[in-house]
């Protein structure tokens, strides 16, 4: 649709986006107002502002429920319609709801006293480069949303007043990678506008459908569109700089880069490969296949001989990326239902896991954190509170695939397409490095479990608050609901995946 033709009434289409921006604008004044009254970093003018943004967003979310559009509207080169646009905005924006109370109110009072209220804003400003990075309709601004959304990360990163060496070391890191990662982003690009002279995404469907598959100069195109977004998504063999920023980057961050970024490029995915670069599915199954086995390799063997908490969870998020990728090798509407339902179970089981070790607090005189300590530091947690560690090894076994639980449920139905597809080769490794991943997730229990207990650890944590281990309990519930009716979610997920087709 074009500017002139932009009337009052389609503001409708804009009212989400307009109501989140007013919302970043009416938080800004209200910290300009109290600025000379009250201390920035004081957890007061926090507590206002999270209630604030909590209010807003549930307003917003309320806007969504009750406006639904028939009708398919591009303006400014970006899309907005009521197939993909909306249930993506609408999982973000309770990522957002879900993530905000947590960063706010149930992590420490020391780690909240150290966040500038500054930091707020970066925080939803990586949320709203992610909304209109879904929104984009041409690779242009797609790109510039990616890096939008970059330059809240290089700024999050370093959070960690504490260890302001170790932060600035991942920012670096990030810095470098996500630069390399955009070059071949960007080198991609420009070869397709040069082969096509298109950028807007539906001409590029019309103008590669009448174009020969093998043609060697977009089969380079999609070659380096392909290792720039798995070089920003970190998968194999593209995930060396994973670990190292994952260990040094603060707890919070850590929580948000393993889980908002997998959502967004799961959205990206579907535009390129069942869209835009459909003509070219033959290469893009070679590669995804050469990807989802590196992922598998590097991952499961990298997490095997790592005790390191955080370097564990960033080899499991290479291994599960592999997995969600497997959905998209069968080129199949029932794989894309499956990597959509095994993406959403990994997203919960990461966030409940991560969300147990940051919940113990070490005292002041005790020198570990999150970045260095590893699995043998709980291994008296038996003694100090057995229902909480049955509700995380209840976690760690969905994860490690064991039936019947959430994480099985998942794999298998995976498994299953890729039987049904005829793909035996990439079924038999996926069953292989299934069994290698329980090992290790098996081991950590025992850990926790088996191992003779240190009494003089015990000392070293506060109790975990109340609110925390509620929260563990809550997602532990959800998956043992999904566990006693799967059949309730892949329903769900089925129709959430058929309406972005229709």
């Amino acid at each position: 649709m074009l500017l002139y033709n932009f009337y009052y009434s389609d503001f409708k289409f804009l009212l989400n986006e307009i109501t989140f921006i007013s919302l970043v604008i009416l938080s800004l004044c209200f910290y300009t107002f109290y600025e000379n009254k009250i201390l920035v970093n004081s957890n007061k003018i926090i507590s206002y502002s999270v209630f604030i943004y909590i209010i807003f967003l549930l307003i917003l979310y309320n806007f969504i429920q009750f406006f639904e559009f028939d009708c398919f509207y591009i303006l400014f080169n970006f899309e907005f319609s009521n197939m993909f646009i909306f249930k993506s905005f609408k999982f973000l924006l309770i990522s957002l709801i879900i993530l905000i109370i947590y960063s706010f109110i149930s992590l420490p009072d020391s780690l909240i006293k150290t966040i500038k209220f500054e930091y707020i804003y970066v925080f939803i400003f990586i949320f709203i480069a992610s909304f209109f990075l879904i929104f984009s309709n041409d690779f242009l601004g797609l790109f510039l949303n990616l890096e939008l959304q970059n330059f809240g990360f290089y700024i999050l990163f370093s959070l960690n007043k504490k260890k302001k060496i170790s932060s600035a070391e991942s920012n670096i890191k990030y810095y470098i990678y996500g630069g390399i990662s955009s070059a071949f982003l960007l080198y991609g690009i420009s070869l397709i506008y040069g082969a096509t002279g298109q950028l807007n995404f539906n001409d590029l469907i019309m103008t590669l459908s009448i174009i020969e598959y093998h043609n060697f100069f977009l089969i380079l195109v999609l070659i380096f569109i392909f290792f720039g977004l798995f070089f920003k998504l970190g998968i194999a063999p593209f995930h060396f700089w994973i670990p190292g920023i994952y260990e040094n980057a603060p707890n919070l961050i850590t929580l948000i880069f393993l889980t908002l970024p997998k959502f967004v490029f799961f959205c990206l995915f579907i535009k390129f490969f069942y869209f835009i670069f459909y003509a070219f599915n033959s290469i893009s199954i070679l590669l995804f296949g050469i990807c989802i086995v590196l992922s598998f390799f590097f991952g499961s063997l990298g997490a095997i001989n790592q005790f390191k908490i955080k370097k564990f969870m960033a080899y499991s998020a290479i291994t599960n990326s592999g997995f969600i990728l497997l959905g998209f090798y069968t080129f199949s509407f029932e794989g894309l239902v499956t990597s959509f339902i095994y993406l959403i179970i990994y997203l919960i089981l990461t966030f409940t896991l991560l969300y147990f070790f940051i919940s113990f607090i070490p005292y002041k005189n005790f020198k570990s954190t999150l970045q260095n300590l590893t699995f043998l530091n709980y291994k008296s947690f038996l003694f100090l509170n057995p229902w909480i560690l049955f509700f995380l090894s209840f976690n760690l076994f969905s994860m490690g695939g064991i039936p019947p639980l959430s994480g099985f449920f998942s794999k298998f139905l995976l498994f299953n397409v890729l039987f049904d597809n005829n793909n035996f080769t990439l079924l038999i490794i996926s069953l292989l490095f299934s069994l290698i991943i329980i090992f290790y997730y098996i081991r950590i229990i025992k850990i926790l479990i088996f191992t003779k207990y240190d009494f003089s650890f015990i000392n070293f944590y506060y109790p975990i608050k109340y609110i925390n281990g509620l929260i563990l309990v809550g997602f532990t519930y959800i998956n043992i609901f999904f566990c006693l009716n799967p059949s309730i979610f892949f329903d769900f997920f089925y129709y959430q995946i058929l309406s972005l087709f229709i």
